[in-house]
Protein backbone atom coordinates (compact mmCIF):
# COMPACT_ATOMS: atom_id res chain seq x y z
CA UNK A 1 0.00 0.00 0.00
CA UNK A 2 2.54 2.16 -0.11
CA UNK A 3 4.28 4.90 -2.68
CA UNK A 4 8.19 4.55 -2.03
CA UNK A 5 8.91 7.07 -4.32
CA UNK A 6 7.12 9.90 -7.33
CA UNK A 7 8.57 7.80 -9.55
CA UNK A 8 10.81 5.09 -10.55
CA UNK A 9 13.74 5.17 -13.04
CA UNK A 10 13.95 2.60 -15.67
CA UNK A 11 16.87 1.78 -17.42
CA UNK A 12 16.95 0.34 -20.80
CA UNK A 13 19.88 -1.80 -21.12
CA UNK A 14 22.26 -3.22 -23.77
CA UNK A 15 25.09 -5.36 -25.73
CA UNK A 16 24.79 -7.52 -28.82
CA UNK A 17 25.54 -10.35 -30.68
CA UNK A 18 25.76 -11.16 -34.69
CA UNK A 19 23.74 -13.84 -36.68
CA UNK A 20 23.93 -14.66 -40.28
CA UNK A 21 21.13 -14.79 -42.54
CA UNK A 22 21.89 -15.87 -46.01
CA UNK A 23 25.18 -13.98 -46.64
CA UNK A 24 24.95 -11.05 -44.83
CA UNK A 25 25.57 -10.86 -41.15
CA UNK A 26 22.91 -9.06 -39.17
CA UNK A 27 23.21 -7.74 -35.73
CA UNK A 28 20.53 -9.52 -33.49
CA UNK A 29 19.16 -7.82 -30.69
CA UNK A 30 17.28 -10.31 -28.33
CA UNK A 31 15.34 -7.74 -25.41
CA UNK A 32 13.63 -9.31 -22.93
CA UNK A 33 10.81 -7.51 -20.66
CA UNK A 34 7.88 -8.41 -18.02
CA UNK A 35 4.62 -6.47 -19.37
CA UNK A 36 2.20 -7.08 -22.33
CA UNK A 37 2.13 -5.83 -25.65
CA UNK A 38 -0.77 -3.53 -24.73
CA UNK A 39 1.71 -1.63 -21.93
CA UNK A 40 3.37 2.02 -22.97
CA UNK A 41 7.15 -0.06 -22.34
CA UNK A 42 6.61 -2.55 -25.00
CA UNK A 43 5.33 -0.23 -27.14
CA UNK A 44 8.54 2.23 -26.45
CA UNK A 45 10.35 -1.07 -27.56
CA UNK A 46 8.83 -1.50 -30.34
CA UNK A 47 9.71 1.98 -31.38
CA UNK A 48 12.70 1.97 -30.71
CA UNK A 49 13.31 -1.18 -32.89
CA UNK A 50 11.94 0.59 -35.75
CA UNK A 51 14.09 3.39 -35.24
CA UNK A 52 17.13 1.32 -34.37
CA UNK A 53 16.26 -0.58 -37.97
CA UNK A 54 15.86 3.23 -39.80
CA UNK A 55 18.71 4.28 -38.24
CA UNK A 56 21.04 1.40 -39.08
CA UNK A 57 19.40 0.60 -42.63
CA UNK A 58 18.34 -2.40 -41.11
CA UNK A 59 21.88 -4.04 -40.43
CA UNK A 60 20.46 -3.88 -36.71
CA UNK A 61 17.25 -5.89 -35.63
CA UNK A 62 15.69 -6.09 -32.46
CA UNK A 63 13.47 -9.14 -31.20
CA UNK A 64 11.51 -8.14 -28.55
CA UNK A 65 10.24 -10.67 -25.88
CA UNK A 66 7.54 -9.33 -24.00
CA UNK A 67 5.85 -10.99 -20.88
CA UNK A 68 8.89 -12.11 -19.24
CA UNK A 69 9.20 -14.57 -22.36
CA UNK A 70 12.97 -14.56 -22.65
CA UNK A 71 13.07 -14.68 -18.35
CA UNK A 72 12.27 -12.86 -15.77
CA UNK A 73 13.81 -9.25 -15.00
CA UNK A 74 16.95 -10.43 -12.77
CA UNK A 75 17.16 -13.27 -15.54
CA UNK A 76 16.84 -11.14 -18.09
CA UNK A 77 20.32 -9.14 -16.21
CA UNK A 78 22.14 -12.30 -15.75
CA UNK A 79 21.56 -13.08 -19.50
CA UNK A 80 22.73 -9.84 -20.48
CA UNK A 81 25.72 -10.62 -18.18
CA UNK A 82 26.62 -13.71 -20.25
CA UNK A 83 25.71 -12.24 -23.35
CA UNK A 84 22.39 -14.26 -23.97
CA UNK A 85 20.61 -11.43 -24.13
CA UNK A 86 21.20 -7.73 -25.44
CA UNK A 87 18.42 -4.93 -23.49
CA UNK A 88 16.18 -5.45 -20.72
CA UNK A 89 13.90 -2.69 -19.46
CA UNK A 90 14.74 -2.65 -15.32
CA UNK A 91 15.57 -0.15 -12.43
CA UNK A 92 15.90 -0.48 -9.25
CA UNK A 93 16.47 -4.18 -9.29
CA UNK A 94 20.16 -3.85 -10.02
CA UNK A 95 20.96 -2.84 -6.55
CA UNK A 96 21.63 -6.83 -6.30
CA UNK A 97 24.78 -6.03 -8.35
CA UNK A 98 25.13 -2.14 -7.64
CA UNK A 99 23.80 -0.65 -4.95
CA UNK A 100 23.44 3.08 -5.70
CA UNK A 101 20.90 1.66 -8.13
CA UNK A 102 18.71 1.24 -5.33
CA UNK A 103 18.40 5.19 -4.61
CA UNK A 104 16.29 5.59 -8.09
CA UNK A 105 13.19 4.19 -6.33
CA UNK A 106 14.33 4.58 -2.83
CA UNK A 107 11.28 5.27 -0.07
CA UNK A 108 10.50 8.90 -0.14
CA UNK A 109 13.78 9.42 -2.08
CA UNK A 110 12.24 12.48 -3.83
CA UNK A 111 9.60 15.15 -3.83
CA UNK A 112 8.64 15.49 -7.38
CA UNK A 113 8.96 14.39 -10.36
CA UNK A 114 11.06 17.56 -11.32
CA UNK A 115 13.04 16.90 -8.08
CA UNK A 116 14.28 13.36 -9.88
CA UNK A 117 14.94 14.72 -12.95
CA UNK A 118 17.14 17.24 -11.19
CA UNK A 119 18.77 14.56 -9.83
CA UNK A 120 19.39 12.08 -12.51
CA UNK A 121 20.79 15.02 -14.20
CA UNK A 122 23.22 15.71 -11.41
CA UNK A 123 26.76 14.28 -10.28
CA UNK A 124 23.69 11.69 -8.60
CA UNK A 125 22.77 10.12 -11.33
CA UNK A 126 26.23 9.73 -13.09
CA UNK A 127 27.56 8.26 -10.06
CA UNK A 128 24.14 5.73 -10.06
CA UNK A 129 24.93 5.37 -14.09
CA UNK A 130 28.73 4.48 -13.99
CA UNK A 131 28.39 2.17 -10.87
CA UNK A 132 25.48 0.42 -12.79
CA UNK A 133 28.25 -0.05 -15.80
CA UNK A 134 30.77 -0.84 -13.80
CA UNK A 135 29.12 -3.25 -11.49
CA UNK A 136 26.19 -4.78 -13.41
CA UNK A 137 27.91 -4.62 -16.78
CA UNK A 138 25.17 -2.81 -18.90
CA UNK A 139 25.59 0.60 -19.85
CA UNK A 140 21.72 2.19 -19.32
CA UNK A 141 20.76 4.11 -22.69
CA UNK A 142 17.54 6.11 -21.48
CA UNK A 143 15.20 6.55 -18.78
CA UNK A 144 11.63 6.22 -17.99
CA UNK A 145 9.68 8.54 -15.84
CA UNK A 146 7.64 5.91 -14.18
CA UNK A 147 4.51 6.09 -11.78
CA UNK A 148 4.39 6.04 -8.19
CA UNK A 149 3.56 2.47 -6.42
CA UNK A 150 -0.03 1.75 -4.65
CA UNK A 151 -1.00 -1.25 -2.95
CA UNK A 152 -4.12 -3.35 -3.94
CA UNK A 153 -5.51 -5.11 -1.94
CA UNK A 154 -9.32 -7.04 -1.09
CA UNK A 155 -9.94 -4.70 1.46
CA UNK A 156 -9.24 -1.14 2.72
CA UNK A 157 -6.06 -0.17 4.12
CA UNK A 158 -5.92 3.28 6.17
CA UNK A 159 -3.38 2.88 8.83
CA UNK A 160 -0.21 0.73 9.13
CA UNK A 161 -1.78 -1.84 11.56
CA UNK A 162 -4.16 -2.51 8.41
CA UNK A 163 -1.43 -4.70 7.11
CA UNK A 164 -0.42 -6.35 9.61
CA UNK A 165 0.41 -10.04 8.62
CA UNK A 166 -0.58 -9.18 5.56
CA UNK A 167 0.98 -11.46 2.45
CA UNK A 168 2.24 -8.90 0.35
CA UNK A 169 3.98 -9.89 -3.12
CA UNK A 170 7.26 -7.59 -3.81
CA UNK A 171 9.96 -7.54 -6.26
CA UNK A 172 13.27 -7.96 -5.36
CA UNK A 173 13.98 -5.17 -4.14
CA UNK A 174 15.64 -5.26 -0.28
CA UNK A 175 14.61 -1.51 0.36
CA UNK A 176 11.10 -2.59 -0.31
CA UNK A 177 11.26 -5.86 1.48
CA UNK A 178 12.35 -4.07 4.75
CA UNK A 179 10.30 -1.13 4.66
CA UNK A 180 7.09 -3.17 4.49
CA UNK A 181 8.11 -5.27 7.27
CA UNK A 182 8.85 -2.30 9.37
CA UNK A 183 4.89 -1.89 9.30
CA UNK A 184 4.06 -5.27 9.98
CA UNK A 185 3.06 -6.56 6.48
CA UNK A 186 4.51 -10.56 5.44
CA UNK A 187 6.60 -9.63 2.16
CA UNK A 188 6.78 -12.36 -0.34
CA UNK A 189 9.43 -11.89 -3.02
CA UNK A 190 7.71 -12.81 -6.35
CA UNK A 191 8.19 -12.32 -10.32
CA UNK A 192 5.49 -9.90 -11.60
CA UNK A 193 4.42 -12.72 -14.23
CA UNK A 194 3.32 -14.95 -11.50
CA UNK A 195 1.00 -12.15 -9.24
CA UNK A 196 -2.29 -12.67 -10.81
CA UNK A 197 -2.42 -16.57 -10.17
CA UNK A 198 -1.41 -15.68 -6.70
CA UNK A 199 -3.59 -13.36 -5.68
CA UNK A 200 -6.78 -15.58 -7.61
CA UNK A 201 -5.41 -18.77 -5.86
CA UNK A 202 -5.27 -17.14 -2.29
CA UNK A 203 -1.51 -18.06 -2.18
CA UNK A 204 -1.04 -13.83 -1.55
CA UNK A 205 -3.86 -10.64 0.00
CA UNK A 206 -1.94 -7.83 -1.76
CA UNK A 207 0.32 -6.55 -4.22
CA UNK A 208 2.08 -3.07 -4.76
CA UNK A 209 2.86 -0.99 -8.22
CA UNK A 210 2.11 1.51 -10.19
CA UNK A 211 -0.99 2.32 -11.48
CA UNK A 212 -0.51 1.69 -15.22
CA UNK A 213 1.06 -1.89 -14.53
CA UNK A 214 -1.90 -2.91 -12.21
CA UNK A 215 -4.12 -2.06 -15.47
CA UNK A 216 -1.61 -4.02 -17.41
CA UNK A 217 -1.74 -7.19 -15.72
CA UNK A 218 -5.60 -7.12 -15.34
CA UNK A 219 -5.41 -7.02 -11.26
CA UNK A 220 -8.92 -5.40 -11.09
CA UNK A 221 -10.24 -8.89 -11.91
CA UNK A 222 -8.42 -10.14 -8.24
CA UNK A 223 -8.43 -7.17 -6.31
CA UNK A 224 -10.80 -4.81 -5.07
CA UNK A 225 -8.86 -1.77 -3.68
CA UNK A 226 -6.08 0.53 -4.92
CA UNK A 227 -5.02 2.02 -1.32
CA UNK A 228 -3.39 5.72 -2.96
CA UNK A 229 -0.76 6.74 -0.82
CA UNK A 230 0.63 9.40 -3.02
CA UNK A 231 -1.00 12.00 -5.26
CA UNK A 232 -1.04 9.96 -8.69
CA UNK A 233 -0.99 10.64 -12.38
CA UNK A 234 -4.99 10.28 -13.17
CA UNK A 235 -5.27 8.66 -16.63
CA UNK A 236 -4.84 4.81 -15.97
CA UNK A 237 -6.09 5.31 -12.40
CA UNK A 238 -10.10 6.49 -14.51
CA UNK A 239 -9.61 3.24 -16.24
CA UNK A 240 -9.17 1.11 -12.86
CA UNK A 241 -12.36 2.60 -11.64
CA UNK A 242 -14.37 1.61 -15.12
CA UNK A 243 -13.15 -2.10 -14.07
CA UNK A 244 -14.32 -1.89 -10.53
CA UNK A 245 -12.21 -0.59 -8.63
CA UNK A 246 -12.77 1.06 -5.46
CA UNK A 247 -9.88 4.00 -5.05
CA UNK A 248 -9.11 4.61 -1.36
CA UNK A 249 -7.48 7.72 -0.83
CA UNK A 250 -8.18 7.94 3.18
CA UNK A 251 -4.92 6.94 3.72
CA UNK A 252 -2.61 7.93 6.82
CA UNK A 253 0.37 8.99 4.63
CA UNK A 254 2.65 10.74 7.24
CA UNK A 255 1.77 7.50 9.36
CA UNK A 256 3.65 5.00 6.57
CA UNK A 257 5.79 7.73 5.58
CA UNK A 258 7.63 7.84 8.97
CA UNK A 259 7.85 4.33 9.76
CA UNK A 260 9.07 3.00 6.63
CA UNK A 261 11.39 6.26 5.67
CA UNK A 262 13.30 5.30 9.52
CA UNK A 263 13.45 1.53 8.22
CA UNK A 264 14.81 2.42 5.35
CA UNK A 265 18.10 4.53 6.55
CA UNK A 266 18.77 2.02 9.26
CA UNK A 267 19.28 -1.01 6.17
CA UNK A 268 20.97 1.57 3.92
CA UNK A 269 24.61 1.33 3.51
CA UNK A 270 26.59 4.26 4.71
CA UNK A 271 27.31 4.95 1.34
CA UNK A 272 23.97 4.42 0.33
CA UNK A 273 22.98 6.54 2.97
CA UNK A 274 25.30 9.46 2.31
CA UNK A 275 23.36 9.28 -1.49
CA UNK A 276 20.25 9.18 0.04
CA UNK A 277 20.72 12.14 1.74
CA UNK A 278 22.53 14.70 -0.98
CA UNK A 279 18.85 13.26 -2.99
CA UNK A 280 16.40 14.62 -0.47
CA UNK A 281 18.78 17.86 0.11
CA UNK A 282 18.80 18.58 -3.50
CA UNK A 283 17.37 21.81 -4.41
Amino acid sequence: MRCFSLIFLVVLLGVFGVCIFGAEAKIVWKFGHLVNEEHMWHRTAVKFAELVKEKTNGEIEIVIYPNEQLGKEIEVLTMIQAGTADLTISGESMQNWAPKAALIAAPYAFKSIDHMVKAINSDIGHEIRQEIIEKVGVIPLYYHIRAPRNLTSNKPVHKPEDVRRLRLRLPNVPLFVEAWKAVGASPQVMAFSEVFTALQQGVIDAQENPYDLIYNASLYEVQKYVNETWQEIPMFKQKLVEKGMVINSEVDKEAFRKIMSEAVEKVLTPEQAALYKRIQELE
